[in-house]
């Protein structure tokens, strides 16, 4: 799917819609003068992965190519969490889609296991409360990614 202006993504959800803004522009305010499609993939293979949902979108002067993978699952978050630090390498940022709340997201990450793929730089969305919990961070700015497993040490202490 190629979505190529600001009125076809009334199709999406509040969540996907604050993430294409943050690291596509997907804005009406930038760019007023140029239409910069986004393209939205499905259930794609990439290296030896299927991947979910896929976006890739050009920004800046230099349209530079960036993607985000998206893993959808409706509770195991063990399974997802190991699936997205497996797929993670190929993407500029990477989301875990969970239908579960933003409470019950945050207190899974305390979980040592879930917690990993905060080190890895993978957000959290909560499709049942429509929102994202924790933002992604680039490959590139990956140690951004710590202060939330600091966080969650403290947090878990107490």
């Amino acid at each position: 799917m190629l979505v190529r202006n600001i009125e076809e993504l009334q199709l999406f959800s509040n969540w996907f819609l604050a993430i294409l803004e943050k690291h596509c522009h997907c804005s009406k305010y930038r760019y007023k003068d140029e239409i910069r499609p986004v393209e939205i993939e499905v259930r794609k293979r990439v290296g030896k992965h299927e991947v979910d949902v896929i976006v890739t979108c050009y920004v800046g002067e230099r349209n530079v190519k960036r993607t985000i993978g998206f893993e959808l699952k409706e509770n195991d978050i063990y399974k997802a969490v190991e699936q997205a630090i497996l797929r993670r390498q190929y993407f500029t940022w990477f989301y875990i889609v969970m239908d579960l709340s933003v409470e019950a997201i945050l207190g899974l990450l305390r979980n040592e296991p879930v917690k990993k793929a905060l080190k890895h730089g993978i957000g959290f969305v909560s499709g049942k409360d429509n929102c994202v919990v924790i933002q992604s961070y680039a490959k590139q700015h990956l140690s951004y990614a710590e202060a939330y497993t600091t966080l969650f040490d403290y947090l878990g202490d107490m």
